[in-house]
């Protein structure tokens, strides 16, 4: 599912929108500061954002439009926050940047809520956190080894030794039947 990368980004999203806002507090704090810099990243995340929304909405993770809807209200306040920190009004900045961390904050709870609903949904071809199935108790999917790794191991061993003892091999052969025995 797209959701789960989506909500990796936005996490880190949220954290950088953090970010932006308290260096735009602090910039309103001092008098003659440029924001500029700070719009042009308060750009780069929102244009982050834009593509994690087309993503949302082309996918399965927000079929009613909730999430999507939250992050589209996100990026108009990212704007908003742009156009502040181009004019220099760090207070605005400020205020929409706050506005669009909580509304960031409600997609990615939105969008996490329907992640769960589908996962509950398809129990049937879900995994638990081991990689087995989900809901096969009698375990008739999953494949035993006939014989323990041990055993294995001393096989492979057995039978790189046999070819190491055999005449006519090369340098060469010899050298690698060395190492692979070297592994074991």
């Amino acid at each position: 599912m797209r959701a789960k990368p989506a909500l990796r980004g936005r996490r880190g999203g949220i954290g950088r929108q953090r970010e932006l806002a308290d260096e735009a507090f602090e910039r309103g704090q001092a008098f003659g500061e440029n924001g500029d810099d700070l719009a042009a990243a308060e750009d780069a995340l929102g244009d982050n954002l834009d593509e994690l929304i087309d993503e949302i909405e082309g996918g399965e993770a927000d079929p009613d439009g909730d999430a999507a809807r939250a992050l589209s209200q996100a990026r108009n306040h990212m704007r908003e926050a742009e156009q502040a920190l181009r004019n220099g009004n760090f207070d605005a900045a400020n205020d929409a940047m706050e506005r669009a961390i909580e509304n960031l904050r409600d997609g990615a709870k939105r969008l996490a809520g329907e992640e769960m609903r589908q996962a509950r949904g398809r129990q049937g071809e879900a995994l638990d956190p081991l990689g087995r199935p989900v809901g096969e108790a009698d375990g008739g999917g999953v494949k035993v080894p006939e014989e323990t790794d041990a055993a294995r191991s001393r096989a492979v061993i057995e039978e790189l030794r046999r070819r190491l003892a055999e005449p006519g091999r090369s340098e060469e052969e010899i050298d690698y039947l060395e190492r692979l025995l070297e592994r074991f």
